[in-house]
């Protein structure tokens, strides 16, 4: 079973999880009709598990995002760097 919690929101069935940043995130499973054991059953059949404590690939940086930026415009006087 994965490390995360169920939710249920506006009429949804969501799995929830803390990323390895200490966000929370979540994604939905189905209608609000389904039960738990059949919820838990489906984050295992979708490999939700694996999300559990990953960094989230949507977020960026302030250093990642500069470093990307100075290879794509590079500086061109030695005093503006």
């Amino acid at each position: 079973m994965a490390r995360g919690w169920l939710k249920r929101k506006r009429g949804a069935v969501l799995f929830c999880w803390r990323n390895a940043d200490g966000m929370e995130r979540s994604r939905t499973l189905g209608s609000s009709d389904m039960d738990d054991q059949t919820a838990w059953a489906k984050v295992g059949e979708l490999g939700f598990g694996r999300l559990v404590a990953n960094p989230d690939p949507s977020r960026v940086n302030f250093g990642e995002l500069a470093e990307s930026y100075l290879a794509q415009y590079p500086f061109k006087k030695q005093s503006t760097k």
